[in-house]
C-alpha cells in the first residue's frame, strides 16, 4: 500500500488484497477462487461507493469508503478465521462484533480504550 501511496494513488484494503493475489507481470489471478472473491469484493466496493456518492452528492471519483466498511466487505467474502482474523489479511487486523452488529478493527477498539482511559485520568 505504501508504494501505491508514493505513486499518488489511494489504495484500499480490497485493492491491496487483489494486487497480492495477481501474478506480477502476467496480470493473471493466482487461482480461480481468488479471482471470484476479488471481483466480488470490487463489485461490492463499487456499489457501496455509488450509494455514498448518491446520498452525499459527491462525485464518485472522490468517494473512498472508510476502513471499517472496507473490512466488512472483506469479511463477508473472505470470512473470519480463528482468533477473529480476517482471512487473507494476516494477523495484524482482527475483528470483533460491536453492539450495533457492525465490525470494527482492533486498532479502533484500542484507540477507544485509550480515549476512555484518558478521560478517567482527567
Amino acid at each position: 500500500m505504501e508504494a501505491a501511496r508514493e505513486k499518488g494513488e489511494n489504495p484500499t484494503y480490497i485493492s491491496n488484497w487483489n494486487n497480492m493475489h495477481i501474478l506480477k507481470g502476467k496480470s493473471m489471478w493466482i487461482n480461480e477462487a481468488a479471482e471470484i472473491k476479488g471481483k466480488k469484493m470490487n463489485e461490492e466496493y463499487e456499489k457501496a461507493k455509488q450509494q455514498v456518492a448518491e446520498s452525499s452528492g459527491t462525485p464518485l471519483d472522490q468517494v473512498t469508503l472508510p476502513i471499517p466498511q472496507q473490512l466488512e466487505i472483506m469479511i463477508v467474502e473472505l470470512g473470519v478465521a480463528k482468533g477473529k482474523r480476517i482471512r487473507g489479511l494476516g494477523s495484524s487486523l482482527r475483528v470483533e462484533s460491536s453492539h450495533s452488529g457492525g465490525v470494527a478493527s482492533s486498532f479502533a477498539t484500542q484507540k477507544r480504550l485509550r480515549n476512555f482511559k484518558a478521560q478517567l485520568v482527567s
